[in-house]
This record gives structure tokens, C-alpha cells and sequence, in this order.
């Protein structure tokens, strides 16, 4: 699907996260972290969960899919969102979700191996956009965001 941030979100409580799918540190915490507060959430009715790539020439939809099956967050209300390059890194710019590659290298076998250097985030935002809370994405505890998301 097709979806232009933030137009097509408007009127939704957002909670929103920032990862890259080959990541082998924090970004399959902030995706689980993403998961187990909707799961613990006692009404989780009109907030969406975007989960978005800043690796957008790796992450392709295709990738995000299988990344999204593997946490059993392939439906509503998570979205895994990519797009043109310069499309996320302008969003990024506006969020200040930082990446930078740290290490690259070929393996044996010809494939890149490579690690970025990223911000560490989640962000809360009200169903008017406005930015409400920004957090830890891979460390702040489920009952913290629920309280807030309660508390809009």
C-alpha cells in the first residue's frame, strides 16, 4: 500500500518507531518494544504503529513484509514504511532520527555486510501531528508509553 506520512495518519494517535531491518542491536528491540506495548494496551483503538526504515534502498516492501511476519506485526494497526531515499532522509531530518554507516565490508560470498550508527527513538504523536513524547525506543518500558497514550 501507498501511504503519504503524515496526511493519510491524521486523526490517529501515532506511535512511531525507527529501524533498519538488518540491524543486529537495538532495532529488533524497539520493533518488539512497538509490539509488546500494543499487546499490553487495554484499548489500542485508534493508535497506529509505523514502524519506518531508514535503510530504504535494503528495506524494500518485500523485505519489511517478512521482517513484520517474523513479529507478528503484518496487519493493522502496524505499518512498516519505506520510501524514496530522499523522501526518508528528509523525514528523518524533520524527526532528527540520525543514521550513518559505521562499517561496511564485503564477506566471502560477495554480499555487503554493513552497520549504521543510528538515533535510538520513539516518537508519540497526537492525532493533530503534533509531537507529544519522545522516548528510548528499545528501553522505555511498556507502562510508561501506555500511561501517556492513556492520559491523551
Amino acid at each position: 500500500e501507498t501511504y503519504q506520512f503524515p496526511d493519510d495518519f491524521r486523526g490517529s494517535t501515532l506511535l512511531v518507531g525507527f529501524i533498519y531491518t538488518h540491524c543486529p542491536d537495538i532495532c529488533t528491540f524497539i520493533t518488539a518494544n512497538l509490539r509488546n506495548i500494543h499487546q499490553e494496551l487495554e484499548d489500542p483503538e485508534g493508535i497506529r504503529f509505523l514502524i519506518v526504515t531508514f535503510d530504504p534502498e535494503r528495506d524494500t516492501p518485500e523485505v519489511l513484509e517478512s521482517y513484520a511476519e517474523a513479529f507478528d506485526m503484518n496487519r493493522p494497526p502496524f505499518h512498516f514504511l519505506t520510501g524514496e531515499t530522499a523522501e526518508i532522509e528528509a523525514m528523518m531530518e524533520r524527526m532528527t532520527v540520525r543514521s550513518q554507516v559505521s562499517y561496511t565490508r564485503e564477506t566471502e560470498n560477495g554480499d555487503e555486510l554493513y552497520f549504521l550508527n543510528h538515533s535510538d527513538k520513539m516518537l508519540l504523536i497526537n492525532p493533530h501531528g503534533e509531537l507529544i513524547m519522545e522516548y528510548g525506543g528499545s528501553m522505555t518500558p511498556p507502562h510508561i508509553v501506555i500511561e501517556d497514550l492513556n492520559n491523551l
